[in-house]
């Protein structure tokens, strides 16, 4: 189960024995703080037909990264040579311009074999 911009939702009914899997996805803003966050995540239920339901209370901790895209920004507006992300980022535009080069060059290569 996925959901998101809501905070309410209902996993349905189990029946004894049975189990459900209910998954989370949180949405941070851009510029969040990469910390670790602890949040109560509120589980509530009825059973045995009650009209008054059970509530449990169960303490989460949630690990808020910087995303990749954030991380190159940073890295290039401050020019951190050494840093892992600039090396990805030029990592990517020499594998981009080595496939413009092989391309070009094929090309020429048949163009020399008809002609």
């Amino acid at each position: 189960m996925s959901f998101s911009g809501v905070t309410t939702d209902y996993a349905g009914s189990l029946k004894p024995g049975q189990h459900d899997i209910v998954r989370f996805e949180l949405d941070t803003t851009s510029n969040a703080k990469p910390t670790t966050y602890n949040l109560t995540l509120q589980v509530t239920w009825y059973q045995n037909n009650s009209e008054v339901p059970f509530t449990s209370y169960i303490p989460i901790q949630v690990h808020v990264k910087q995303s990749l895209i954030n991380s190159i920004g940073s890295d290039l507006s401050s020019a951190k040579i050494g840093s892992n992300s600039l090396l990805l980022v030029l990592l990517i535009v020499v594998i981009f311009l080595l496939g413009i080069l092989i391309g070009v060059l094929g090309r020429r290569g048949k163009a020399q074999a008809k002609g």
